[in-house]
């Protein structure tokens, strides 16, 4: 397939096309409603439909769009909106990338298909048996064949102007000038001293004849226009755009003065008026539009209209109308009998043609005519509504269907919503309701609703409303029940442990039913799953037993991962969890308190030699994550830092499995941690104002590695003030210190091409600065800045563990509507992002899909409503 700005310039030259039939059908229907005969205006409304031809294919780009609803686009045939909306991808006329047009999607392709139609054949799809190639081959082929003819169209019309153009330099080279000879009709002859020869052929007024000449000539005294005859010409012509000549056929010495004055006063006209560039404009209006006719007409209505404006200055300088006719026919038949003229590069008194109607409008008078000053206004007003109309009237694409939700996260927000409005009703219950549901329990054992509400009172509100005492023994009586009964129900997990300090005689009674199950020779996972649970802060090493015995039935498990939304953590991981609670002395789950007499506990012993000498990667990442997400800034209870054993754990879980993309995201997500933390103690006793005073004067090393966390940050700080704190003047004050950073860090990166931090700092550069071109409704600016981060170089931090503002541009670019500008990001940041490269294109498929993305739906979407509009 041929590139597609074939035929892109085909399709500009096509809406170029229509669009100036508007203009010129507007400006000929003003002629006649305000009756302007007149040459010289009407000249003037044609040059201007002729500049406008000449900038059609700009003016879109230029001039703001109005929108138009689409039948009355179509019955004009003005242009759509985004000149690509015909599945070729343009630039479109608001300024716009290529790939911000190419979001908002053709009609035609979010059309539903009809019932039983058959579907379009696709002509750049893959050939299908028994299709004709060569029919496939010459539509793909149609707009570089059309470009072909229109640039050997243009290339022999510009030939034939270069010709002309030597031809006519070949005259006026070999012309000679003329001065001495002008007395008899009112020039000067000799320039007076101190003058040159050059000003000597400077046209002046005669002074015993001023009314024959006018003011308007009159106004050309003070203008150098060089008088030269040739044997070359057989009449007079002007040519020159910059310097002006007027040539003169060399029988000019023989005419009368009435004739010499009428000729010299329409080739000033000529020269006064600019008509020799105005015909080459046309010309070259010509040349590009060879195909259109309008261009044709237009050079040859502005030539004719200039002969006619000509001629108004010229009849009074002649004896009579019919003396000046008279001389019109004489030049006729002067290139009659030399067989023709130049006409290319001049403009002459005899014209191109219509000679007939020339004189026709001499002898009936209608020459110089005034025209009032507001019909001029109105003639000019109107052809600059014209070219506006015909240029901004433009088909606005139907609104594009919103995103729709994921199906899927709907029904799970909606379950989640349903169960917050369950777990609420259930906290809110009466002392009395709970009692109720107690005996309805004693009725039915197995009514797990009854159960499960009962546990959310106790768990949330029993205290407070049947004390304390009567809450524990409730939540005993219930788990002993469901210990006996079902061990391996799912519904064991919600109601947790007994914690031996609590209620030790639950414990016991609790252990010994644990035990019971668990000894049982048909004990499955879910049993000793649930029994690990229960003893994982009450009794590690009863809990470890039951993983290891997991570990043995159920390699791998448990599977799958993820069920009903709720994930699983494999039974290497909660070893590793285990051991590492153990270790820093955790005595709740649920809380980061440490214990130093259970760090120092034989199992905690035990777990550190353990987890020293395992080689089960999955094992170590687990461990190393738990002690560095809840333990690194905690006080060690011994004598080790839990950050730094974490980090070991990491380093040996990568040289166990060097392929795996899980080692690196957490050692680089530790790195990430120590920086931060290294920046929080460094800035602690700092005034928030004076802070970016101290990041400033850090190594320029340590600058490239926390400016992009410190960039969000001060984004992220900026929304909290305005929106918690209103305070929108110190809200300012935190984007203009975001921005401040995101140029630092660009800067950085320049100036540091070597640095591992150079692709996470260029991303987190451009995310910060179009979010906040964004903010300021730039969208050009936001567009560009999405683009240069999904074309930052990758590193480290990007491959394996960083996410930054990211999300929010992507948000606001799709509230505007700009969704292939935002899938094409997230396929590049795809390439960048290995942790991320699944999640980031299935959000690019969902984007074209017309789905909307995972994120967006959290941005947009009220949770649990459904509703994703």
């Amino acid at each position: 397939m041929w590139p597609a700005w074939n035929a892109a310039v085909v399709q500009v030259a096509a809406l170029s096309s229509i669009r100036i039939v508007v203009v010129a059908a507007i400006v000929g229907i003003l002629l006649v409603v305000v009756r302007i005969r007149s040459a010289g205006v009407r000249h003037a409304a044609w040059t201007a439909v002729l500049a406008a031809m000449l900038l059609m294919p700009v003016l879109p780009y230029v001039v703001p769009p109005i929108g138009i609803p689409a039948s009355v686009s179509e019955a004009v045939g003005l242009a759509p909106w985004a000149p690509g909306s015909e599945g070729v991808a343009l630039p479109s006329a608001d300024g716009l990338s290529d790939e911000s047009a190419a979001g908002r999607p053709s009609p035609r392709a979010d059309a539903a298909q009809a019932p039983g139609s058959r579907p379009k054949p696709d002509p750049t799809g893959p050939v299908a048996p028994g299709t004709a190639d060569w029919l496939r081959r010459a539509v793909g082929m149609w707009p570089l064949v059309a470009l072909t003819v229109w640039a050997l169209g243009t290339l022999l019309l510009l030939l034939r102007l270069a010709t002309g153009w030597v031809v006519m330099r070949g005259i006026v080279r070999t012309g000679r000038r003329v001065a001495r000879e002008w007395n008899r009709v009112g020039f000067r002859t000799l320039p007076p001293p101190g003058e040159s020869a050059a000003e000597a052929n400077r046209l002046a007024p005669v002074p015993q004849r001023r009314p024959m000449w006018g003011p308007r000539s009159a106004r050309l005294a003070g203008r150098h226009v060089a008088i030269l005859e040739s044997l070359r010409v057989a009449t007079p012509l002007t040519t020159g755009i910059f310097t002006p000549r007027v040539i003169l056929p060399v029988t000019w010495g023989s005419w009368p003065d009435e004739k010499l004055r009428a000729v010299l006063a329409h080739e000033l006209a000529h020269v006064r008026r600019r008509d020799p560039l105005i015909a080459l404009a046309a010309y070259l209006n010509r040349a590009m539009f060879w195909f259109h006719p309008l261009a044709w007409w237009l050079e040859r209505t502005l030539a004719t209209s200039a002969e006619d404006a000509c001629d108004d200055a010229a009849v009074p300088v002649a004896e009579t109308p019919r003396r000046y006719a008279e001389v019109l026919l004489d030049m006729v038949e002067a290139v009659r009998r030399s067989r023709g003229r130049v006409a290319w590069q001049g403009v002459g008194v005899d014209g191109i043609g219509f000679l007939g109607q020339r004189i026709d409008r001499i002898l009936r008078g209608d020459f110089f005519r005034e025209v009032s000053m507001t019909r001029k206004v109105i003639v000019g007003v109107g052809c600059a509504a014209a070219i506006i109309i015909a240029v901004a009237c433009r088909q606005q694409p139907p609104p594009a269907a919103p995103l729709e939700p994921d199906p899927k996260l709907t029904e799970q927000w909606a379950r989640e919503k349903a169960l917050g409005e369950y777990y609420k009703a259930a906290q809110e219950m009466t002392a009395g309701q709970a009692a109720d549901l107690e005996a309805a329990l004693l009725k039915n054992p197995e009514d797990q609703d009854a159960r499960k509400k009962l546990q959310v009172f106790y768990r949330f509100s029993g205290q407070k409303v049947i004390g304390w005492n009567e809450t524990v023994a409730a939540r005993r009586r219930h788990l002993l029940w469901l210990i006996e009964h079902h061990p391996g129900e799912k519904m064991m997990l919600e109601w947790g442990t007994i914690y031996p300090a609590h209620d030790p005689g639950g414990f016991a009674q609790a252990k010994k039913l644990w035990l019971a199950q668990t000894s049982k020779k048909d004990a499955g996972v879910a049993v000793l799953s649930n029994a690990a649970d229960f003893f994982e802060d009450t009794d590690r090493a009863l809990a470890e037993q039951q993983l290891l015995r997991l570990q043995a039935m159920d390699p791998g498990g448990p599977q799958p991962r993820v069920n009903d939304n709720v994930y699983y953590t494999s039974w290497s991981s909660r070893l590793g969890e285990l051991y590492a609670r153990a270790i820093v002395g955790a005595t709740d789950r649920m809380s980061p308190a440490t214990s130093a007499a259970e760090a120092n506990s034989p199992f905690a012993q035990e777990a550190r030699k353990k987890l020293a000498t395992s080689t089960d990667p999955g094992l170590l990442l687990a461990a190393g994550g738990t002690l560095v997400r809840y333990y690194a800034r905690l006080s060690p209870p011994a004598d080790f830092e839990p950050g730094a054993l974490g980090k070991s754990c990491f380093e040996r879980a990568q040289q166990l499995d060097p392929q795996s993309t899980r080692p690196r995201t957490s050692l680089v997500n530790y790195r990430n941690t120590e920086r931060s933390r290294w920046l929080h103690e460094k800035l602690k006793d700092v005034p928030r104002e004076k802070q970016a005073d101290v990041v400033s004067a850090l190594p320029d090393a340590d600058r490239i590695a926390i400016l992009p966390w410190r960039a969000e940050s001060e984004y992220m700080y900026a929304e909290f003030l305005e929106y918690t704190k209103h305070d929108k003047a110190a809200a300012n004050a935190s984007w203009e210190q975001s921005r401040k950073y995101a140029e630092d860090l660009l800067k950085l990166a320049a100036n540091l091409p070597n640095d591992p931090n150079r692709g996470t700092a260029i991303f987190a550069a451009h995310v910060t600065l179009g979010a906040l071109a964004l903010r300021d409704n730039d969208m050009a600016a936001a567009l560009r800045r999405m683009e240069e981060a999904g074309n930052a170089p990758p590193s480290e931090d990007l491959k394996y563990g960083f996410d930054s503002l990211w999300m929010r541009l992507a948000v606001g670019m799709l509230k505007r509507g700009e969704r292939e500008s935002v899938a094409k990001f997230l396929d590049r940041y795809a390439t960048l992002s290995e942790t991320q490269r699944e999640r980031l294109s299935k959000d690019a498929a969902q984007i074209r899909a017309g789905k909307m993305p995972s994120f967006y739906q959290y941005a947009v979407t009220p949770r649990g409503s459904g509703d994703g509009r």
